[in-house]
């Protein structure tokens, strides 16, 4: 059986849980030694597995990027309900009650599957106008775009003259990595509070599946992680875990400003005996001149 690699150990312990480790930490949870810790979590930051989120702090990386500049994810599969600015599903009139609209692009294109599949139907779920994307191999920014502008137009043609908005209902994005092995590791998943996450080989490299649970995303943050940026609820988990870092440094600064404070203290203490001694030295200096001088003038008189 092939052993684990350094790298494995380590996103082995690191994927148990949902949160940053200290240098520290995974060197006690993987007994790795730091000979050898060191260069490999450089090496895992070089390949995108984990990032570096504070001094000598470390997370996992589920979107290449968590805590700093991230990779452009592509849309998977979407589903969105259309509304109003204002957020109000919008008005299906009876005539188009369960009408749909299909634009499929690159069809077998690609080992027999679909590049692109958006669809638009209207009554879809209590009377509510949906739209989908479905793209085996994901769309980036401008497929997206492409397929908003699409989606806008038909409801246009249909009589919705005013502005619409997309609430996501549904949301899975990938990232594909080539040429990185997870040496022999069919699949690794877990669960977070907001995203099920997938990871897997694929013949070309590593894919990385994501699926938003529940209404957790809205617009701005899908449009924000295509584009590379991150979702608002986890640029606030990256501040807290900084803070709580930050926190940590300064508690450290303080316990040093304390002993470096009493060290401080202590010399203050040391030059003020040492200055008090040198004016004494002095005092008793002036003494041996005045001494000296009384002598010279008694010698001059007994001679």
């Amino acid at each position: 059986m092939k052993e684990p690699t350094l790298e494995n150990i380590i996103l082995n312990e690191m994927l148990k849980d949902d949160r940053a480790y200290l240098w520290s930490e995974i060197a006690s949870l993987t007994k790795i030694n730091k000979n050898s810790l060191s260069p490999t979590l450089r090496r895992m930051l070089d390949k995108g597995l984990i990032n570096r989120v504070g001094t000598g702090l470390y997370r996992t990386n589920p979107m290449y990027g968590v805590g700093a500049t991230t990779e452009p994810q592509k849309v998977q599969n979407y589903r969105a309900i259309a509304t109003t600015m204002a957020g109000e599903p919008l008005d299906v009139p009876r005539e188009l009650m369960n009408h749909v609209h299909e634009k499929v692009i690159g069809e077998g294109w690609f080992l027999n599957e679909e590049f692109l599949r958006v669809r638009l139907q209207f009554g879809w779920k209590r009377n509510k106008i949906n739209f989908t994307i479905k793209a085996p191999l994901g769309v980036d920014i401008y497929g997206f775009l492409f397929c908003l502008d699409w989606v806008e137009a038909q409801l246009r043609d249909h009589g919705y003259m005013e502005e619409v908005d997309f609430v996501p209902d549904r949301c899975e994005l990938l990232h594909d990595t080539h040429g990185l092995s997870l040496d022999g590791i069919k699949m690794l998943q877990w669960t977070t509070t907001d995203i099920i996450e997938k990871v897997y080989q694929k013949p070309y490299g590593v894919r990385h599946e994501y699926r938003i649970q529940g209404k957790r995303m809205d617009q701005a943050d899908l449009m924000a992680l295509v584009q590379g940026g991150m979702p608002y609820n986890m640029i606030l988990q990256q501040n807290n875990m900084a803070i709580k870092e930050m926190q940590k440094q300064s508690s450290a600064v303080q316990r040093f400003s304390v002993g470096a404070y009493e060290t401080t203290q202590g010399l203050n203490r040391g030059a003020e005996s040492l200055n008090n001694t040198n004016q004494l030295m002095f005092k008793i200096l002036d003494q041996l001149q005045d001494m000296a001088k009384d002598i010279a003038y008694l010698k001059g008189k007994v001679s």
